[in-house]
């Protein structure tokens, strides 16, 4: 037999209930209240007289002695008189007592209403106190007749003669004589009237008799008592009214309209009134009875289950409201809109006796999704929505509930937790209003639902609060233990789906388009996995996240929960917070309650610092030229320094599937699909072709190639030959999209191995090529980096462990000693987790070691991920903490413990209402349009990479962007062998005291860009170190002006690109700001008159196309025949190619790639088997070319000229010598050429001259070099080189913003310039190098608006002051003037370049260039970046976190960057990390 739980006796034979969930919840709401614990459960059974009672709250304040009415069951005396018309005088008050027909001498009856009416107007004719006391007792009755009122004759003579009242009835007593009986209560039946009418207008009000007596109090001194209040009302209202008890609230007064009333009403109605308007009247009374007969609860708020069933929704509109919606709702599907719009109803006009379930959910929806509270205000004032008051007021109880409550774990569920810093307004103006605390979240597996009852209390702040606090508990380090490393065990594991990741290498781009390697992975992969996890959040400590008190307390305080639920705690942490914990753990005590805690190492901050070790050993490489011919170059700095982590890896996917498409068709002879540049380019106008004919890039104002890639369709490749392997494969792959097959079944198919096989075959034999080896280590290092996300998204925990192990050697050779350590410990411990806690680890091996958001399999994801995505980006969000919701405590408190609670009603309403607000089960990479995204970019990528093939057989290691060739320091192609040795050396070594040295690193091909300090090198890039510069600069130097003599930057960026070449002119704008000027056309001329041709052999080479297998004797005929065809016996001036080096080095460089074609033995019959451009990329070819080209030219009877070195100078003193006899025209499509054509002409001498490109276009045009030459005048022409030079040619760099069109103008326009440009002129015997250097930097300083006789130092500084003040943006190093130490060396190269084509030859050693590796380079500077006491200061060395003082960094006020020797500026506690919007690795 079941006992009641309340008093726990037997319930045989009495009347009994058995509790619902909703009944439980109220039993133990009311159990709590009285202080005790929890006592009913769902399915208990209970006396309903004994619920009755327990419920109540009358026993329940009484039981706890605190704010108590009076007694119920006691009989309270009237403390005041109620005023008795038929005893007492209606003008004194006092007993006037009339029985029958015996009175006193002085009482009369009121017998006419003519008496009352004449009391009345003299009631307003005295308009004294007792004249109003008077009317106020007539109004109360209305009728003095009907009341049987009596009167004192004195007193009515006295009244209405304008006299006091008679002395005899003076309600002031004297002592000579005291009347009888209780004094008049006049004024408290002048509020009970004010009551009654009160609770006539708020008649759907929930008001109880408690309430109307508190009501009543706020009209007199001495209201009534609850009881003689009930009595009174049932008096004055009658059968109108209905006294009970509702939702356990006693003596609620509810006004009753039976239906006999309301017919009765609508039958006695006026003749006048409308039918129509009296039946809607009638009707809406039958409702309004109905909503208020309704019995809702609003003590508790609603279930889940009440909300998200739509039954549950209509059942609660009473039927008459929905008979009433369903005759106006016409369509099929109208239930939801019933419940809501009949809730609406309900709620407006029983605002505080009901609790609609969707107004209440729909608000409590909305506040979490958007936290306006200007919209639930607007919702609610339309009827729509709960308050925003009611919301914060659920908040704060739904708080309440999920700090006192526990989540429902079983046996098979893992928990663990979470700890991050959380940062808000860490950059205000004063400093103020921030918040920089720990963050914690637990995430259990698997999950369940927030599914409990929400109270509906009135909280105070100290009850939130109380649930929402952690102790925080001090740390006082005890005696530190001395650690060391410990060896690491090898680790076999077996990757059962290495066939998958092979099949998605070889796919591209035989399917075009194709799914990427994650879409893929997330269709096709499958297994078993825990299910989907659940988060919570728990409240926030206020202190530093680095402060060791701030991780002492998380520790403790994830002891403390993880103790409730009887689990072992586990918690993550980044590598800052980690290495801090580890060693507070290690300290502790053998006893300590921390010492069960384990410690797990954050995944995705670690996949981050494996990123910025891939950028770091692949910089200078041209990877990062690569990257940026598909992302932004700021998107890129991020991307490579392991900060843009989704872009990041979609980058190196495509990257990588151009690398693999390159091998796959070295091996199997694959015709890799062709792609073609779409671009305008104009012969004459535009510089089309450089110097030698090479096709040149037209570049937009950001300085990208604006190309148009054209792809071959997949009709086109599907008629390709391909390797039968190769096809197999594919085949494979159209069976699993098709779903013929699944992937498991693909696993013991040979036709992998063979392709496998090939391939390791393939990079074996490419390993003795340095530039190979390091591109296959690229390929490794991002193969190692899917392998680790597909570890997290499986849940593979010993594949976890291995690729971590594989990523210690890369972060040891690229510095990250930081991540390096707490990666070898984290290892070290893990490893060890078999036997110490081996029911964890049998959670791992089951997949528990991951969160997952999504029910799938491949949905795992890094537990310090999900603190990112679920706390981090939820708070700074639309509806988050920070956005507007402010971050005091309570605030934090109310937000963080309500947010399980809200997430589920949001959910529940996004079931009622059917309307997701989620992402598709799709992965996003598997789309259409993204396919056709990445297809698009892979190609553009495969191009790019084609054309600096890194596998074409070099043996040297050279960038695959700039050409540079590595010198013997380089070893970054060993960067794994180098790391192993790092790693190797670890065990046995003291972990605190053991330093890494940067001379074991390995060194990149970006060494040579990189800044000296303090004898070690920093790699960093020039905007970041300019801006770190300027910031620090401020609080070390008064005056900041003197560091802009000092470029501030790695290398002078307004000259030089960030890879360290020149900037490229565009030679093109001069030729065209000088046709703009007037009439230099010479097309007339040039139909009617006969020319000798003078052709540039440079530009000719490239004009044709080579067919393959063709013999080089049929090639040299084709051009032979061209020439003859179309220019006759003409002249043809060769470049000549001299055995040193030369000052076009960087310029062959830059265009060449570096490529350097195999070297051919030539003949007429040999075959052409190779592309032409690789071909002539080997000068010994090109020579050869040129030889037997120019041989085959003279015996078909034209001439031909070999110049000795550039080709310029001769070709234009060729075609002035041939013009004294003839009109000549001049062949070729390089501005050189006019440049010097236009200088060089005499009109006394020389007959026609026009320069024109035989390449037709839309805007083809044909120059006169007299007619220009007559436009610009002789002092212009003269110093046209110069002009052209200083403003950047071919071995010249460009000056930013300085262009030739306004350059050219300002030297026409200022004599001041045109004087010194007269320096450039003068021979080397008469001038100096710093006359030149000064002629230069006052033309550059007044091209640049300088003022007069500023130098380009105080020029920089006035510029930097100006941007400053204007610039909304941040100010780019670039855009500053060149500093006048890199001026100097720029302005000997445009003097040597000026005295070159005037024919004198200088060492090029004398005049800005230096020599290196057998080529010529230009001289940047000769003066360090910055003062070295500032250079020292702008990185830290610090081993342990960047979290005080003592980190430079930190002191100084700036973010921890790259350049920083060991914490690279990646998740330390001084980095300015943020996570990307999506928040996803992939």
């Amino acid at each position: 037999m079941e006992a009641c739980v309340i008093c726990k006796e037997g319930t045989m034979g009495e009347d009994v209930s058995i509790l619902t969930e909703k009944g439980a919840a109220s039993i133990n709401l009311a159990s709590r209240q009285r202080g005790h614990a929890d006592i009913a459960d769902e399915g208990d059974t209970v006396h309903k007289k004994c619920r009755r009672k327990f419920n109540h709250p009358k026993y329940i304040q009484a039981e706890r002695a605190a704010d108590q009415h009076q007694n119920e069951t006691k009989k309270i005396l009237r403390s005041e008189n109620i005023f008795n018309f038929q005893e007492q005088c209606i003008f004194c008050g006092l007993p006037a007592k009339f029985i029958k027909r015996k009175r006193g001498a002085d009482v009369h009856p009121v017998l006419t209403m003519e008496f009352q009416e004449k009391v009345l107007e003299s009631c307003t004719n005295r308009n004294d106190e007792w004249g109003h006391t008077v009317k106020g007792r007539i109004s109360y009755v209305n009728d003095l007749h009907a009341a049987d009122a009596v009167y004192h004759q004195t007193c009515s003579v006295n009244f209405r003669t304008g006299k006091n009242i008679p002395s005899v009835y003076s309600p002031i007593p004297s002592k000579e004589r005291r009347l009888r009986g209780r004094p008049c209560a006049t004024q408290q039946e002048d509020a009970f009237s004010k009551t009654c009418a009160f609770l006539a207008n708020n008649d759907n009000e929930q008001v109880t008799v408690m309430d109307l007596t508190k009501k009543m109090a706020e009209f007199c001194d001495e209201p009534y008592t609850r009881n003689n209040t009930k009595k009174k009302l049932q008096t004055h209202f009658g059968s109108d009214i209905l006294i009970t008890e509702i939702n356990g609230l006693p003596d609620v007064v509810t006004f009753c309209y039976s239906a006999k009333s309301i017919l009765y009403d609508f039958y006695k109605r006026p003749q006048s009134s409308s039918d129509k308007e009296s039946i809607i009247k009638a009707a809406a009374r039958f409702i309004l009875s109905d909503i208020k007969s309704i019995q809702a609860s609003t003590t508790l708020y609603p279930s889940l289950s009440e909300i998200e069933s739509l039954s549950s929704q209509i059942s609660y509109v009473p039927d008459s409201l929905q008979l009433l919606l369903s005759n106006i709702f016409l369509q099929n599907s109208k239930d939801l809109k019933i419940a809501s719009i009949g809730q609406a109803i309900m709620q407006t006009s029983r605002p505080r006796a009901l609790l609609a379930p969707i107004q209440i959910s729909l608000g409590i929806q909305l506040h979490q999704q958007f936290a306006c509270r200007f919209l639930l205000d607007t919702l609610n004032s339309l009827g729509f929505s709960a308050s925003y008051s009611e919301i914060k007021r659920f908040q704060s109880n739904a708080a309440v509930e999920q700090g006192q409550s526990k989540i429902n774990l079983d046996t098979n569920s893992s928990l663990q937790f979470v700890a991050d810093n959380v940062d808000h307004n860490s950059c205000t103006v004063d400093g103020h209003g921030t918040f920089h605390g720990m963050g914690i979240i637990g995430s259990f597996t698997p999950g369940s639902k927030f599914n409990r009852v929400i109270p509906r209390n009135d909280l105070s702040k100290e009850s939130i609060l109380e649930a929402g606090t952690i102790d925080v508990l001090f740390y006082k380090r005890p005696q530190a233990k001395e650690q060391h490393f410990i060896k690491l065990r090898e680790m076999d594991v077996d990757d059962d789906f290495w066939f998958a990741d092979l099949l998605c290498n070889v796919l591209w781009p035989l399917r075009t388009p194709r799914i990427s390697w994650s879409g893929f992975m997330q269709m096709f992969r499958s297994g078993q996995y825990p299910g989907k996890s659940s988060t919570v959040f728990f409240p926030m400590i206020d202190l530093p996240p680095s402060d060791m008190t701030c991780i002492f307390s998380t520790l403790h305080f994830v002891c403390k929960e993880a103790l409730k639920y009887e689990k072992t705690p586990v918690i993550t942490f980044d590598q800052p917070l980690y290495w801090k914990a580890r060693q507070i753990i290690f300290d502790e005590a053998d006893d300590s309650i921390l010492k069960s805690v384990i410690l797990r190492l954050g995944g995705f901050h670690l996949e981050m610092s494996f990123l910025g070790a891939i950028g770091h050993i692949m910089s200078g490489s041209g990877l990062q030229e690569v990257l940026e011919t598909v992302f932004a170059p700021n998107a890129v700095g991020h991307m490579v320094s392991g900060k843009a982590v989704s872009r990041a890896i979609r980058g190196h996917n495509l990257v990588s599937s151009g690398l693999n498409a390159i091998l796959l068709a070295r091996i199997f002879e694959l015709d890799l699909p062709s792609t073609s540049i779409t671009a305008e380019l104009n012969l004459s106008s535009s510089e089309s072709r450089t110097d030698n004919g090479e096709p040149s890039e037209s570049l937009n104002h950001q300085g990208v190639p604006e190309v148009a890639i054209q792809i071959e369709s997949e009709d086109d490749l599907s008629g390709r030959t391909i390797d039968p392997l190769l096809d197999k494969a594919c085949s494979l792959y159209d069976s699993l999209l098709s779903g013929e097959t699944k992937l498991e079944e693909l696993a013991g198919d040979e036709i992998f191995d063979r392709i496998l096989s090939k391939l390791e075959e393939e990079k074996k034999s490419l390993e003795t090529k340095r530039t190979a080896k390091l591109w296959l280590q690229y390929l490794d290092m991002v193969h190692l980096l899917m392998k680790f996300i597909e570890a997290e998204r499986t849940g593979n925990w010993k594949l976890h462990q291995k690729t971590i192990s594989m990523m210690l050697p890369y972060l040891a050779a690229a510095g990250h000693n930081l991540y390096l350590k707490s990666a070898y410990l984290y290892l070290s411990d893990m490893q060890q987790l078999e036997s110490k806690y081996p029911e964890i680890y049998a959670f791992f091996e089951a997949g528990h070691h991951v969160i997952r958001r999504s029910d799938r399999f491949w949905a795992g994801l890094s537990s310090d991920i999900v603190i990112e995505q679920v706390l981090m980006r939820s708070m700074k969000t639309s509806g988050g903490l920070t956005r507007g919701r402010g971050m005091t405590e309570l605030q934090r408190v109310q937000w963080l413990l309500s947010s399980p609670a809200c997430a589920e009603i949001n959910y529940a309403m996004q079931t009622l209402t059917g309307v997701d607000y989620h992402t598709s089960d799709q992965h996003k990479e598997s789309g259409k349009a993204r396919q056709s995204r990445d297809d698009r970019d892979a190609f553009i990528v495969l191009k790019h990479v084609m054309e600096r093939n890194p596998f074409d057989g070099n043996e040297e290691l050279r960038s695959i962007e700039t050409g540079i060739v590595a010198d013997q320091k380089v070893n970054v192609d060993r960067s794994k062998e180098i790391g192993l040795e790092i790693v190797n050396s670890l065990p046995d070594q003291s972990i605190s005291g053991y330093s890494f040295k940067r001379s074991k690193q390995a060194v990149t091909l970006n060494s040579k860009g990189a800044v000296k300090v303090d004898d070690d090198h920093m790699h960093v890039d020039p905007q970041l170190l300019f801006q770190r510069l300027i910031t620090v600069s401020r609080m070390v130097y008064p005056d900041i002006s003197v560091l802009f003599a000092y470029e501030l930057s790695t290398h002078p960026s307004s000259l030089f690109d960030s890879n360290g070449l020149p900037r490229v002119a565009q030679k093109s704008t001069l030729a065209n700001a000088i046709w703009s000027m007037g009439d230099c056309d010479g097309s007339t001329s040039n139909s009617s008159r006969e020319f000798e041709y003078v052709i540039d052999g440079g530009s000719l080479i490239y004009k044709l196309p080579w067919e393959q297998k063709a013999s080089f004797g049929r090639i040299v005929d084709c051009y032979s025949s061209y020439v003859l065809k179309k220019f006759g016996r003409a002249t043809i001036v060769f470049d000549g190619y001299p055995d040193g080096p030369s000052t076009k080095d960087i310029t062959h460089l830059r265009r060449s790639k570096g490529i350097v074609g195999r070297k051919v033995v030539l003949s007429p019959l040999s075959t052409f088997n190779s592309k032409k451009e690789v071909f002539l990329s080997n000068l010994e070819n090109k020579k050869q070319f040129v030889s037997l080209l120019g041989t085959s030219l003279q015996q078909k009877g034209c001439n031909v000229v070999y110049a000795s070195e550039d080709a310029d100078v001769s070709i234009v003193t060729t075609a002035l010598d041939r013009s004294v006899l003839g009109p000549v025209a001049v062949i070729g499509e390089d501005t050189d050429l006019l440049v010097l054509l236009i200088h060089l002409f005499d009109s006394n001498c020389h007959n026609d001259v026009v320069f024109y490109s035989d390449r037709q276009g839309k805007d083809h045009k044909v120059w006169d070099i007299h007619k220009t030459s007559m436009l610009l005048q002789d002092n212009i022409c003269q110093i046209l080189p110069l002009v052209h030079a200083i403003t950047g040619c071919d071995t010249t760099s460009r000056v930013f913003s300085i262009g030739k069109s306004q350059a050219l103008k300002k030297f026409i326009a200022t004599h001041y310039l045109q004087e010194c440009a007269s320096v450039f002129s003068c021979d080397e015997s008469n001038t100096t190098k710093e006359c030149i250097a000064s002629a230069g930097e006052k033309i550059i300083c007044n091209l640049l608006s300088g003022m007069e006789n500023e130098s380009l130092d105080q020029l920089r500084y006035r510029k930097f002051v100006t941007k400053t003040l204007s610039c909304n943006n941040s100010i780019q190093v670039h855009e500053l003037p060149p500093t006048s130490a890199a001026t100097y060396f720029h302005c000997l190269r445009t003097y040597h370049q000026v005295q070159t084509w005037k024919g004198k030859m200088l060492d090029p050693l004398q005049y800005g260039w230096g020599e290196q590796d057998g080529k010529l380079f230009p001289i940047k500077t000769n003066v360090p970046p910055a003062p070295n006491d500032l250079l020292s200061i702008v990185r830290c060395k610090c081993k342990k976190g960047c979290d005080t003082k003592r980190c430079t960094c930190r002191r100084h006020g700036v973010s921890c960057s790259v350049g920083c020797s060991e914490c690279r500026g990646v998740n330390c506690e001084n980095s300015a990390f943020g996570i990307e919007e999506n928040g996803e690795e992939t």
